[in-house]
């Protein structure tokens, strides 16, 4: 699958391939079974390569893995900063959790974009041909957190209802277009499980600020 240039190099996105899986190897394999069988899926998806949007935040190469260690390393300092060594008790979950959700909170967008091509006209009116990027996924499945957490658990049994409820909830009260748990819902599953909170803020972090997404006006 073809995707177009983007401003993140080659080397670059080598870096951050090397970098999720050095992370995914150090903390979710030994912490969970099946794990491994997870990463030999994603390392033969199109993961380490697609965009994380088709235009709003990283809509080029690499731009789904940079977003995913983006909010790895926003939520781990969300955490941090809020409990520092007492997060595991009053949050119910730990370092090998927190990854788990922030690096595979996005899962559903592997596979599920193609490049096309359009006609535009340049700043001299002259046309051409311009590549963008379209959603095409294979498959859908509710909300893409819940899709999400459907691919984990094809390789991953017994998650908490912490670490589910993080990765199908992670967009918070904005929800999906092609999911109902949103609004309300999303924000009482806050309350039960915060851990929902923050890593909500921490995509939200890793979209508008790292990524530089810009607010759409009301």
């Amino acid at each position: 699958m073809e995707y177009k240039k983007s401003n993140i190099s080659e080397q670059e996105g080598k870096n951050l391939r090397e970098e999720y899986i050095n992370i995914f190897k150090e903390l979710v394999i030994p912490a969970y079974n099946g794990a491994d069988k997870l990463l030999y899926w994603i390392e033969n998806s199109d993961f380490f390569v697609c965009p994380a949007s088709t235009n709003y935040h990283l809509a080029c190469y690499y731009g789904l893995v940079k977003h995913s260690l983006n909010v790895y390393k926003r939520l781990l300092k969300l955490v941090d900063d809020e409990y520092g060594d007492k997060f595991e008790e009053i949050l119910g979950v730990d370092k090998s959790d927190l990854a788990l959700i922030a690096l595979c909170h996005d899962l559903c967008k592997a596979n599920s974009y193609s490049e096309e091509v359009r006609n535009v006209k340049d700043s001299s009116g002259n046309w051409i041909k311009e590549p963008y990027f379209k959603y095409d996924a294979q498959f859908e499945m509710g909300g893409h957190g819940q899709k999400s957490l459907f691919i984990v658990q094809q390789f991953i049994q017994g998650l908490s209802l912490n670490v589910c409820s993080a990765i199908v909830y992670h967009m918070g009260a904005s929800g999906s277009p092609n999911s109902p748990l949103k609004d309300d819902v999303a924000l009482k599953t806050m309350e039960v499980f915060p851990i929902v909170l923050f890593v909500n803020t921490a995509d939200m972090y890793a979209t508008y600020l790292d990524e530089g997404r810009e607010l759409k006006e009301s």
